[in-house]
């Protein structure tokens, strides 16, 4: 009994159980604005369509084949967004597990309970429905309530599917909204004196959090080179359309902007598809889900602690190699954050290049080849928990996949499928690789072998 409360052993059958009533739910005609005929007549890609976006909400990654505002219903919104928050709570659950087995075996004190750390997750998220609302209002919205508190619970738990219009002020809401929930748990323990007593040290996790912030704002001024204007050949100087057209204050401005979204609840706020961003933009914004935020937060990546702990194994292996003795927590921090991104950084790369060869075998011969680039970036998104789309994803999901015309069988399914393994993989790796970390046996390290062996 003791080990089926393992997260490595419960959290799949529980993220797939979700995944499944998520689909069974969606299904229902009640939850999309298109006709029954429609729905009869295109019954197996309905199916399709549900088990997909229901898989999407429950990883938290974002990518609907549906529009979340034109193409759902009042009811089929909710449905998404209660979707997307059970699956934010097992992540919280099976994440607190798994880190409370490795803080455990590295001598470290214990943190609080699954329970009380989801709890916290959804106090935590109700007072950003009011300011969403406020803004969301000023703004001329007509969504009321019920869209501030869908936009509230997309935005704080990682869901991904806001597309804010490049340039929205509302869009800043949204990240800020975002970044406190990717900040993670012991933030939000700040807030409870008791909590914050037992659990956390505030002035290490403010020193973290600020260090965060920076990295955004330095990956923004990456983005920003990235999409620094060029006359092109024969074309003049980048439409005032893009990001590209913009002028340099504006410019970082949104990079900024978008590196902060895309690391903490995975929207896009920029359009990434060809020729309205640069390849260097689409590689960089790749890499920032694959990193994800800060631990305790229900988005999904590597997490910035466990890079930290990735660059600790460095100076790991050289103690170890001169038979300096390691204390064995830090032996076993290291191994999780080496294993883990390595791990992640190939299934990514898997990932990218199985959309490759299906959208060679998919494609119109009119449509361009997709790019690495491209490939990378959707991948990262289904792995890391992202809405952020080159467009790929959608030309090896779309209806003109279907059969008829020039395709005698249906084809979107071998996209759907490919991308719902990625995300289930994605979202359930971290927390197997942490809770098999916490049983290794490390040896000590001045007997002279390494131990990444």
């Amino acid at each position: 009994m003791k080990r089926l409360m393992r997260p490595d052993v419960w959290f799949l059958p529980a993220l797939l159980g979700a995944a499944v009533l998520g689909a069974v739910l969606l299904s229902d005609g009640a939850n999309i604005t298109a006709g029954e005929n429609e729905i009869k007549h295109h019954r197996a890609r309905h199916g399709w369509e549900s088990a997909f976006d229901a898989f999407s909400a429950v990883c938290g990654v974002g990518l609907l084949t549906r529009d979340f505002e034109a193409d759902l219903t009042s009811r089929g919104r909710w449905t998404l967004t209660a979707i997307g928050l059970l699956g934010a709570v097992l992540f919280l659950g099976a994440a607190a597990q798994a880190a409370q087995q490795l803080r455990e075996a590295a001598g470290g004190p214990r943190l609080p309970s699954a329970a009380l750390a989801a709890g916290v997750f959804l106090l935590a998220l109700l007072p950003g429905v009011p300011l969403v609302w406020g803004v969301e209002r000023a703004a001329g919205s007509n969504g009321g309530w019920e869209s501030a508190a869908q936009h509230t619970a997309a935005a704080f738990a990682s869901l991904g599917w806001l597309r804010p219009a490049p340039g929205d002020a509302t869009a800043w809401v949204y990240a800020f909204i975002a970044l406190a929930g990717a900040v993670g748990w012991p933030v939000w323990f700040l807030l409870i004196p008791a909590a914050r007593r037992r659990f956390v040290q505030a002035a290490p996790l403010l020193r973290g959090v600020g260090v965060y912030v920076l990295i955004l704002v330095v990956l923004g001024a990456v983005l920003c080179a990235f999409e620094t204007p060029r006359e092109m050949l024969g074309r003049g100087l980048p439409s005032e359309n893009t990001l590209a057209g913009r002028p340099l204050p504006e410019r970082f401005a949104r990079s900024v902007l978008q590196a902060v979204s895309a690391s903490t609840a995975g929207i896009p706020t920029e359009a990434l598809a060809s020729p309205q961003c640069s390849d260097g933009t689409r590689i960089t914004l790749g890499g920032v889900l694959l990193v994800g935020g800060l631990g305790g937060s229900p988005g999904g990546g590597i997490k910035g602690p466990l890079f930290v702990w990735l660059l600790a194994g460095g100076a790991v292996v050289l103690g170890a190699s001169r038979c300096r003795t390691t204390h064995t927590g830090t032996l076993r921090c290291a191994l999780a954050g080496s294993t883990l991104v390595v791990l992640m950084l190939v299934l990514t790369l898997v990932v990218a290049g199985g959309l490759l060869l299906i959208d060679d075998r998919t494609r119109s011969p009119f449509d361009h080849p997709a790019t690495f680039a491209e490939a990378w970036l959707d991948a990262a998104s289904a792995v890391a928990g992202g809405n952020l789309s080159s467009g790929l994803t959608a030309r090896v999901t779309g209806e003109n996949l279907s059969s008829g015309g020039r395709h005698p069988v249906d084809q979107y399914q071998y996209g759907m499928a490919w991308l719902m393994f990625a995300m289930t993989l994605g979202r359930f790796l971290p927390l197997f690789v942490l809770s098999r970390i916490a049983t290794v046996r490390i040896d000590d390290a001045s007997r002279g072998v390494s131990p990444l062996i």
